[in-house]
């Protein structure tokens, strides 16, 4: 509806100087000239529908971009406008103009910019949007403002209430675990927990960007996880084989649940009014395992720690100093490779349900 307000980063948002359509049998594509992204993937900004209303961009809505900025209580809204609005118009050049990860805004005039839900590389120049080609598996060929939220890096990395977690004594739930408690880690065995805290969420139409995902048991392989584990959109989970090893030269890296989405078998919970999240911190980002499945601990690079409350952020910058409010480089790499939206569906073998 007129009014959403989605989260997204400075590399899915770029302005663009020229644009070229070709067509021919290996599919139509439209290509942008002289990009330039508005920030890299820690940047923050907002697209926000002025004008418009279902789930599906359509011809005619209106979107406007407005930077980022805290209110009084620390959480990030729109602020001025920085690209000012223009309209949608995903049917020009025979459907071209927008798919399932894309919107190109001004090809008829206004503010030239587009949204690439993959992230446009940082470096500018040229981009190609191949639209016969752009259709995700369960995708129709449009884009979706759940598509959208979905690609948002607004969550944080957390598990919900119930998560069974390995320690030295055997699973306990995540909400029983204190500060001074040893998990089990794939690195480093044992750990102490230096933090955890949990923040509850009350779920409704405009944030479906936070709605859980539930990894149902065998999704990801025999007994892998052996039951259900329920976790943030964005909490990342390990993936490995052959298929990973191939593309991305490395045996194992991380992606996040939303990107593993098939709509049955790792799917998100519409019914929850409510949910609450669970986040544990080490003295550097561990692989933890619940319920057999390898998953990530909170890590507080970029702006992971913009969607904890300002109370919470605070207690952990004093846990660690060296810590900022938008960076935390003292605090190391991630436990493995991250992968992006594109590059998780890149491997559907290794990820089918």
């Amino acid at each position: 509806m007129s009014g959403e307000a989605i989260l997204l980063s400075g590399d899915q948002i770029a302005t663009y100087a020229t644009t070229k359509v070709t067509y021919d049998s290996d599919g139509n594509t439209i290509r942008l000239n002289g990009y330039q992204t508005l920030g890299d993937s820690d940047s923050r900004y907002f697209l926000v529908r002025t004008q418009g209303d279902g789930d599906t961009v359509t011809n005619g809505q209106w979107f406007e971009v407005r930077e980022a900025v805290e209110d009084e209580n620390g959480n990030l809204v729109p602020g001025n406008v920085v690209l000012s609005a223009n309209y949608a118009t995903p049917d020009g050049y025979e459907g071209i103009c927008g798919g399932d990860d894309y919107q190109i805004f001004g090809v008829f005039g206004g503010t030239k910019f587009a949204v690439n839900l993959d992230g446009f590389p940082k470096q500018g120049g040229t981009y190609t949007f191949p639209h016969d080609t752009d259709a995700c598996e369960q995708g129709d060929g449009e884009l979706q403002m759940s598509e959208i939220s979905a690609a948002s890096p607004a969550t944080a990395v957390c598990f919900a209430r119930g998560t069974l977690v390995d320690t030295p004594e055997g699973e306990r739930a995540i909400e029983t675990l204190q500060p001074g408690d040893t998990v089990l880690t794939a690195d480093h065995g044992a750990q102490v927990i230096r933090w955890i805290g949990s923040t509850r969420v009350r779920l409704h139409a405009r944030n479906r960007h936070l709605r859980p995902v539930t990894i149902r048991a065998g999704a990801l392989g025999r007994g892998l996880p052996a039951r259900d584990v329920t976790v943030s959109p964005a909490h990342q989970v390990v993936i490995g084989g052959g298929a990973l090893e191939l593309h991305l030269g490395t045996g194992e890296a991380l992606a996040a649940a939303r990107f593993l989405e098939n709509g049955s078998t790792i799917a998100r919970d519409d019914s929850a009014a409510e949910v609450e999240y669970w986040h544990i911190v080490f003295d550097r980002h561990e692989i933890v395992f619940t319920s057999g499945l390898a998953t990530e601990s909170f890590h507080p690079g970029g702006y992971a720690l913009t969607a904890l409350g300002q109370a919470q952020r605070q207690e952990l910058i004093e846990l660690f100093p060296e810590w900022s409010e938008r960076n935390a480089p003292a605090y190391g790499e991630t436990a493995r490779p991250v992968l992006r939206r594109f590059e998780a569906r890149a491997l559907p073998e290794m990820l089918a349900a």
